[in-house]
Parts: structure tokens; C-alpha cells; sequence
């Protein structure tokens, strides 16, 4: 938990906003390939949020 907080920091991210989103797509009965869970990295999961919204 604390590795995550540490980089939702440092890339500047909003954790609870994140966290709900992020939480729920690792939670899928299928998991996550490693593509997948690359891109839910804080670093990376911020711009394709950004590009979204």
C-alpha cells in the first residue's frame, strides 16, 4: 500500500481517484495481463486518464 501511495505522489496523482478506478479492473475474474497492469501504473494510468476525461 505504501509503494502505492509513494507513487501516486510522485507522478502526482489523486489516490482515491485511482484507487476507484484502478481496484475494481484488477479485481476481474480474468486478471490482468502484463500490458494491462503496466498501464494502471500511477505514471502511466494519469495521461490516458487526463486523454479521457
Amino acid at each position: 500500500m505504501f509503494t502505492i501511495l509513494a507513487c501516486c505522489e510522485l507522478a502526482d496523482v489523486e489516490l482515491v481517484a485511482y484507487l476507484r478506478d484502478v481496484l475494481p479492473r484488477a479485481a476481474r475474474p480474468r486478471g490482468l495481463n502484463h500490458r494491462d497492469a503496466c498501464a494502471l501504473l500511477p505514471a502511466a494510468w494519469k495521461p490516458a486518464r487526463v486523454a479521457t476525461h
